[in-house]
């Protein structure tokens, strides 16, 4: 992945415990189950493959409750798609940036809440828009385009309830529009909303998107959504206090029997009785990493049924701000998606950077391109909109999250032909030896940092029922 790597100095912070009793809610286990003291020395080393949040979760619930533990992660840093670069003095996530859901009910925020760690709201509409030649829009016209979305979205999804699995969301709006003769303007509009509204979240083009089955996800903890202040990395630090995680491990093979696993990396040999995997769907997808036996065919099935999206960011630093005082603005370009999306980094970070949000079709387009030239085509739009007031920007950092042989791509959603029971199947034990976490195996809580936590616990759990 073409960015600058983590710094190596961190801020020292407290270690952190279970909240057993927020755990035991959220899984559907009481707290004495998680409790319960494993059976037997052979029960008591486990293999954690990837020191993300899940694995990391997985890890820190099993090292609490007796376990031996070692985490193996491919990488030469932790936290995975949880990535905090300090290149520029501040902190500035290249993955994972909000809590989406700030209240308790989210582990997440009851772990920022324990720590004490600095977080901003966000308010996704505080938004000044402008047209494809830099007008600004006034706010009538950008209610009546968001009401004419919403009416072409309700249609799409009536039809796409009653035409089965295979259809994908655009699908449903080339049926809702039918009929309707659109204006440049009008396409324009309706683009752009279903880039900011469907497809930024998902990281799926709405091509790619299954029209029944999209968005069968959950909400944990309300709709406000809050920014890491500090970077996500403190919430990594906290959590990996005190556990053994061997980085620059790239697994390459998993073997198993009735009697226990065998994890091999490109260095090392590691036994165990079980393992907890963690891999991104895309690098299940890819076939690198090889299981012996051949994994259950349900389990193949979903993991060639789901489909790893798009969301990268480009952050360019100013000498001074010359943007609007909202906390983002959006861009109505000839292409869906393309420079839709951009967010006021100085009231997060105190300095003068902007972050352009690129998903689905164009986020992955602009990663052919060189640094120089998707930092010009930036600066372009921006002159389209402020004129001579937007300079070249002093420096930037660009994020490619499918050409990062360690994620190949950003996080997962459902395409035509997928159902989240595809999730619930990749979630699922494998002979009681291979147990398996990630955002790509909840159902309820995917693409989320919480939903990969709670993921990790589950495994967990699952360990500590049978052992």
């Amino acid at each position: 992945m073409d960015a600058p790597s983590t710094s190596a100095t961190r801020p020292t912070l407290s270690r952190r415990t279970l909240l057993n009793s927020a755990i035991g809610g959220l899984t559907g286990v009481s707290a004495a189950t998680l409790l319960r003291a494993p059976l037997g020395a052979a029960a008591r080393r486990v293999i954690v493959v990837g020191a993300g949040i899940a694995g990391i979760a997985a890890a820190r619930t099993l090292t609490e409750n007796g376990f031996d533990v070692v985490v193996l992660e491919s990488r030469t840093r932790i936290g995975g798609r949880i990535w905090t670069d300090r290149s520029w003095g501040i902190p500035l996530d290249l993955g994972a940036s909000w809590i989406h859901g700030a209240a308790n009910p989210n582990p997440i925020w009851a772990l920022r809440t324990e720590n004490s760690l600095r977080t901003q709201p966000t308010d996704f509409y505080d938004m000044t828009f402008y047209d494809v030649d830099g007008e600004e829009l006034s706010s009538g016209e950008v209610a009546a385009d968001l009401a004419t979305y919403r009416a072409f979205y309700r249609r799409a999804r009536r039809w796409g309830r009653r035409h089965g699995n295979e259809t994908s969301l655009e699908d449903g709006f080339d049926v809702a529009t039918s009929g309707r003769t659109l204006s440049a303007y009008d396409r324009r509009a309706l683009d752009f909303n279903i880039n900011y509204e469907i497809e930024q979240d998902y990281g799926g083009a709405a091509t790619e998107l299954s029209n029944r089955w999209f968005d069968q996800d959950s909400w944990l903890g309300g709709r406000q959504d809050a920014f890491m202040v500090d970077g996500y990395d403190q919430l990594i630090d906290i959590l990996t206090d005190g556990l053994d995680i061997r980085t620059g491990n790239r697994v390459v093979s998993v073997a198993y029997t009735g009697s226990g696993v065998t994890v091999r990396t490109l260095q090392n040999t590691f036994p165990a009785a079980y393992a907890v995997l963690t891999l991104p769907l895309g690098i299940l997808q890819s076939g690198s990493v090889s299981f012996s036996p051949r994994l259950p065919r349900q389990k193949l099935d979903a993991i060639r049924a789901l489909q790893m999206g798009t969301l990268n960011k480009l952050f360019l630093r100013y000498r001074t701000k010359f943007w609007d005082d909202t906390e983002l603005f959006g861009y109505r370009a000839n292409a869906r998606g393309e420079w839709a999306v951009w967010f006021d980094m100085e009231r997060i970070t105190g300095e003068p950077v902007l972050l352009a949000l690129n998903a689905a079709t164009f986020g992955a387009a602009i990663e052919q391109r060189s640094n120089k030239q998707t930092v010009a085509e930036a600066t372009d739009v921006l002159r389209i909109i402020y004129g001579n007031a937007a300079p070249a920007p002093e420096a930037s950092i660009i994020t490619r999250w499918n050409a990062d042989p360690h994620t190949l791509g950003s996080y997962s959603h459902i395409p035509p032909g997928a159902t989240g029971r595809d999730y619930r199947a990749l979630s699922r034990p494998v002979a009681d030896r291979l147990f398996w976490a990630g955002e790509a195996t909840t159902s309820r809580y995917p693409q989320t940092v919480a939903g990969a936590y709670l993921s990790g616990i589950r495994a967990a759990t699952q360990i500590l029922r049978i052992s």
